[in-house]
């Protein structure tokens, strides 16, 4: 869970599959607008090496990663970067 939002109705992680799934619901009657932190990952390296999280994304479809604008109900957001992390 993060700060962004009110209310994170899914936060869930498979241990077989490694998909971690997060959803995030402002109660705000503007919504949300500016910067913040969405999520905290806490997780344990089982090895040395390098690690990728692979954020699933496609503009302008809303199956993954999505940021919805409360007027219009649009998929807004334009990209995500994915993350290496280096266990030493």
């Amino acid at each position: 869970k993060g700060k962004v939002f009110d209310d994170y109705p899914l936060v869930s992680a498979d241990t077989k599959t490694g998909i971690i799934s997060i959803s995030g619901i402002s109660n705000a009657k503007d919504g949300f607008n500016g910067a913040g932190q969405f999520a905290t990952l806490n997780v344990k390296a089982k090895a040395v090496g390098k690690v990728f999280l692979t954020i699933g994304f496609q503009k302008n479809s809303t199956k993954d990663s999505t940021l919805v604008e409360m007027k219009t109900a649009k998929n807004i957001l334009e990209q995500v970067d994915n993350l290496e992390i280096n266990i030493q």
